[in-house]
């Protein structure tokens, strides 16, 4: 195999896209997607770089993802500002989220031209990034293959709905509590609100402000998180769809979205912690996904990493194992000494989900 690889932030020109859409297309979502990846690889910071990792035989395009290099994963691990400050001093790390397609913007499982197998990209690719940085991150189902200098963790899992019709009202049967909270925040004032296209300015800057709250579970590129979530809102396109949480007239949460294919995947959301609280705010706007789902046609609802409770109550769950790759074996063992310490614990993850009660 002599495939050539480059990381950049080139978004993908319309030759790269009539080659992966096809790809795309019997993954359950198309082309468009493309769009959500370049606007993703259109943001950076001092601390993060999406980038588009490339392979090319001759010159001819074998496969694409993308890959976020990273300087700010501290704030994964650890709680203190000095234990994660410390990091950015590090070398970069990159982090390929493959359990999933679009969610954050970002996901994929690696998208290959006609002819290619997805098994051979993944590994090429984790090679030639393993050779030139000193770790990175995979993020897959449990049952893909080990790979060299591949130390194994569990992960949050991803949330997925497969629609079947009438989802609303099985997730309404299913959770006795849930038609209460329908009504408190009804009785709050409280409604759903549908956009298409762009979200305007003022209602974005609003949203936004959503993410100055701390998190208990944090990705890598969490800095650059509303830069991107900016580029993504601002898309220029009837496939962006945003759901908006208001209580009286006040925003206090949304989720966006991207229709392609059969798929509606979630971009981002985020929501506020009012006086008073939100009253249910996120469950009703997860219902109103299912609504929207079922309005545009849609087959399944990929609702990315299982990172708050709400998901983890109401949702299934696909497992995800998080393999840390490194050719250095001393950076495998602190990883070893210090992940069972950190934020990704399964103890603290269990905790932070409400799982084992």
């Amino acid at each position: 195999m002599t495939w050539t690889f480059d990381l950049s932030s080139r978004p993908f020109d319309d030759l790269e896209r009539a080659v992966l859409a096809p790809d795309l297309e019997a993954l359950g979502s198309d082309g468009t997607l493309l769009q959500v990846w370049g606007a993703t690889v259109s943001v950076r910071s001092a601390l993060t770089r999406p980038r588009v990792l490339r392979a090319h035989d001759g010159g001819a395009l074998v496969g694409a993802a993308v890959v976020i290099v990273c300087r700010d994963f501290g704030r994964s691990f650890f709680s203190s500002r000095p234990a994660y400050s410390a990091t950015r001093i590090s070398p970069p790390i990159w982090y390929w989220e493959r359990a999933g397609l679009g969610t954050d913007g970002h996901s994929g499982p690696g998208v290959v031209a006609a002819g290619v197998r997805r098994e051979d990209f993944v590994v090429a690719a984790v090679q030639w990034l393993r050779r030139r940085f000193v770790a990175g991150t995979v993020v897959e189902a449990p049952q893909e293959p080990a790979r060299p200098g591949q130390l194994d963790w569990p992960g949050t899992g991803v949330s997925t709905v497969s629609l079947r019709g009438g989802d609303r009202a099985a997730l309404l049967s299913a959770h006795r509590n849930l038609p209460r909270k329908v009504r408190r925040f009804a009785a709050r004032g409280g409604r759903v609100e549908r956009h298409d296209g762009p979200l305007p300015r003022p209602l974005l800057d609003q949203l936004l402000s959503t993410y100055r709250l701390g998190r208990p579970i944090n990705p890598p590129f969490v800095e650059l998180y509303p830069r991107m979530v900016t580029a993504h809102c601002s898309i220029r396109s009837d496939r962006l769809v945003h759901l908006v949480a208001r209580i009286a007239d006040d925003p206090v949460g949304y989720h966006s979205f991207w229709r392609s294919g059969s798929m509606l995947s979630l971009l981002s959301g985020a929501f506020s912690r009012p006086p008073g609280g939100t009253a249910h705010a996120y469950e009703n706007v997860l219902l109103g996904a299912l609504d929207l789902a079922e309005e545009l046609g849609v087959a399944t609802v990929d609702l990315g990493p299982t990172v708050n409770p709400v998901k983890a109550a109401l949702l299934d769950q696909a497992p995800t194992r998080v393999r840390f790759v490194t050719g250095l074996a001393p950076v495998r063992w602190g990883l070893a000494a210090v992940l069972p310490r950190s934020r990704l614990a399964p103890g603290h993850v269990s905790a932070t989900l409400g799982q084992g009660r």
